[in-house]
Order: structure tokens, then sequence, then C-alpha cells
């Protein structure tokens, strides 16, 4: 596969778990696999014509991935 070519397209958590850094533990182990992954882009929408977009949920977690160095600029989705 070409570099960039893999998307997360969903990923979902027992809201139970949430803040429980599960999520952040799962994006960890597929970095680990995939380090060019690439993760939507967090000015997806509905609205902007994107199919796969960002919950609320979703978007905290790319941003706690981001601030905690587990993803980078490089694996958001260029828009």
């Amino acid at each position: 596969r070409e570099p960039g070519t893999l998307l997360l397209e969903h990923a979902d958590l027992n809201p139970k778990f949430h803040k429980a850094g599960i999520g952040s533990q799962m994006v960890k182990e597929i970095m680990e696999v995939a380090p060019d992954i690439l993760v939507p882009n967090l000015l997806w929408n509905s609205s902007t014509g994107h199919q796969i977009y960002l919950s609320g949920e979703g978007a905290a977690l790319i941003k706690s991935c981001l601030r905690n160095g587990i993803i980078s600029e490089q694996n958001i989705a260029a828009y």
C-alpha cells in the first residue's frame, strides 16, 4: 500500500468508557501498526460534502491525541 492511503473511518467506544484513556490507547495501538494512517480532517462535516467525519467525541479524541503526541499533523487527512 502507498503511505497515506489508509483512513480511519470508524471507531466506537462505549460511552461509559469515555475519558478513561481507552480511546487514546486504541489510537496508540493503531499508530504502532500503521504509523502513516490518516484520520478525518477536523473541518470535515456533512455540510462540507464529506461522507466521513468526526463526531464531537471523535474530534475531542483526535485533538487530545494531537496534544499528547500520539498522532501528528501529518496524520490529519487533507481538507
